[in-house]
């Protein structure tokens, strides 16, 4: 949202151009964020017509030391060049090296130069420093800088890294700003003797001038907290849920006694889990709803701060009114009427574009959850477990693949770390002689079949992932948010699915007798007893979802599958210190490989925080000397 103690001018500069219509080609091309301030990628910088003709004068190059060869200077004789070597990865420290880019940009301008920042692609590297220089330039908040930036070149976007340090830097500038204000006599007069109510005057204002530089330290605690928080309700959720679905997978009785049947309608199972997810969610959301927030604005549909910063909400006069900002019609609002906003066209394009992300979604879980069921019918149960605990892989695959994303170095280790981990805990574990026999025999070209549909899954669940961090990525959404839509679109489809009486589809919809609907309701009536454990997986699903959105939007797709892989694997555990359990060697190496992966991805975080304290530290000790 736009602080409205902005001037009209800043608030409208945050807004953006209302007549620019986003195409794909634009992300080849640079953008105007500020006057003479130019944003874009590698291909933008390699037209010396194009650049001539914007005006350019000074060139700042910013890439990844591997990318030396191709991202260079291309034109010296006619650009002034400064080149910043940095590791594109969320690990890079950002802040380190932005005061260097801010004086040279800075310069560049106060000698009326025309300055064009650009990285490889212009969607994560250059961004984050373009938003920390708009940010400190213009006052703004970390969010009212990334819309001003965003609003100009859309496709932009930082990873989760770089977020958090542009959330850090806001805090940093505005202490340095407090000690540029802090009043200059003070400093050069001839001291006098300190009272001690001027200590305590001094403290109280270095403790208002720190409070927001040192807030990082109570975010890391509040961070570790959440975690906590997700990942227990996640094993505990989940493990309600197991529980009833294996109970769905036993026969039932039916009501007069004479025949014990099994449920076969897991479309039906996935619809009552998706209904009850989104009515969760709902319910989440509206208990947490801000004071003046409408319903769209509360579903995270609506672009708030637009509509704010121009006066009205949704193209309410009265709205705008109420609030003390100019009306549709008026001399404040740009010779706009007819209940529209110069933004409501930007508004509707990014409603427009966030649904169907939804629905992207929507449709990679429905369509995923037949490849599961249809696997096991060609390969062992064992077989199906071992390739969910690769689950890892496909994510991390698909993340650069789609979205390409890069990763710290220390991120594969780890991925491969809890991937051979969990393959042997599972792989060692002791086969009960059961059906496993009959499966043994099984055809070579049978379980290529399996294996091609469990492929299948888990390359579609990892498009799930990788595109639900897109969202979060490209988009001011929270996950209940997302979890909202995400099961309103998935009980659309899968009722559909189960209403329509569709023709045979392999592995989709392979049964051909009526609907599945009329099926699930068939057995309900005629097998009672199926209600409390159906009840029970819905209900565990739809609870165990709030936690799994939640660790999404704050933790990413990785550290959930590595979290949901995991719970079997504690859960065994558990099993061994509270029954007595025996676990072979090898499950037992195993389990410590993946403690391993876990405990580098720990270390990692904490030398992290380290350096940042150390940083904090620092700015604390410069506020001191005043």
């Amino acid at each position: 949202m736009v602080d409205r103690n902005y001037p009209d001018k800043l608030r409208e500069l945050i807004q953006g151009p209302s007549d620019v219509e986003w195409t794909y080609e634009m992300r080849r091309q640079c953008q105007e964020i500020l006057p003479r301030l130019y944003l874009g990628p590698l291909q933008a910088s390699k037209s010396l017509e194009t650049l001539q003709s914007l005006g350019i004068t000074h060139i700042v190059c910013i890439r990844d030391a591997k990318e030396a060869f191709s991202v260079r200077p291309r034109f010296p004789e006619h650009f002034q060049y400064m080149v910043l070597d940095v590791q594109d990865s969320e690990e890079q420290n950002l802040i380190r090296l932005f005061p260097k880019a801010k004086q040279y940009i800075d310069d560049a301008i106060a000698q009326g130069g025309c300055v064009l920042v650009h990285c490889n692609g212009g969607i994560s590297l250059s961004p984050a420093f373009v938003v920390m220089y708009v940010m400190q330039h213009h006052g703004l908040s970390w969010e009212d800088a990334l819309h001003l930036v965003q609003n100009r070149r859309y496709c932009i976007s930082p990873n989760g890294g770089f977020l958090t340090q542009i959330k850090e830097y806001e805090s940093i500038y505005k202490a340095t700003n407090a000690v540029a204000a802090y009043p200059q006599q003070r400093v050069f007069s001839v001291r006098r003797k300190r009272s001690e109510e001027d200590d305590e005057d001094g403290m109280q204002r270095e403790g208002e001038r720190t409070k927001r530089a040192l807030v990082d330290d109570d975010d890391d605690d509040d961070a570790m907290q959440t975690l906590v928080v997700c990942v227990v309700g996640v094993y505990s959720m989940f493990l309600l849920w197991a529980i009833a679905q294996e109970r769905l997978s036993v026969p039932f009785q039916s009501i007069d006694g004479t025949s014990s049947d099994k449920f076969h309608s897991p479309l039906f199972l996935g619809t009552c889990q998706s209904f009850l997810s989104c009515l969760s969610a709902l319910g989440y959301i509206l208990l947490r709803r801000k004071t003046g927030q409408t319903l769209t604005q509360t579903l995270g549909l609506t672009d708030a701060s637009k509509h704010i910063a121009n006066g009205t909400t949704n193209g309410s006069a009265t709205n705008g009114a109420a609030n003390g900002f100019a009306t549709n019609g008026s001399a404040k609002s740009n010779g706009h009427s007819n209940g529209h906003t110069p933004h409501t066209h930007d508004t509707r394009s990014r409603n427009k574009s966030l649904l169907l992300r939804y629905f992207q979604c929507a449709v990679f879980i429905t369509s995923a959850a037949p490849f599961g069921f249809a696997a096991l019918s060609y390969i062992t149960y064992p077989a199906m477990v071992l390739g969910k605990s690769c689950k890892l892989v496909p994510v991390m695959l698909m993340n650069v693949v789609l979205y390409r994303r890069k990763f710290a170095a220390h991120k594969y280790l780890v991925v491969a770390m809890v991937t051979l981990g969990i393959t042997m805990f599972m792989g060692f574990g002791k086969e009960k002689p059961s059906k496993a026999s009959k499966n043994s025999d099984l055809s070579a070209y049978t379980q290529l079949i399996g294996i091609t549909y469990l492929l299948i899954n888990l390359l579609i669940d990892g498009a799930t992932n990788s595109t639900q961090d897109e969202i979060f990525a490209r988009y001011r959404v929270t996950g209940q948010q997302m979890m909202f839509w995400i099961n309103l679109f998935s009980t659309v489809l899968t009722s559909i699915i189960s209403i329509l009486p569709l023709p045979y589809i392999p592995v989709l919809h392979p049964s051909t007798s009526g609907t599945e609907l009329q099926g699930a309701l068939e057995f309900i009536r005629t097998h009672p007893s199926v209600v409390v454990p159906l009840a029970q997986f819905a209900l565990t699903g739809a609870l165990g979802q709030l936690f799994i959105f939640e660790t999404l939007q704050h933790f990413g797709s990785l550290t959930l599958v590595t979290i949901t892989l995991t719970r079997k694997l504690f859960t065994m555990l558990l099993s061994v210190v509270v029954y007595n359990h025996k676990l072979t060697p090898g499950q037992w190496l195993g389990a410590a490989v993946v403690f391993a992966g876990i405990s580098v991805e720990a270390w990692v975080k904490r030398k992290d925080v380290h350096a940042k304290r150390v940083i904090q530290e620092k700015e604390k000790a410069r506020i001191k000397t005043l």
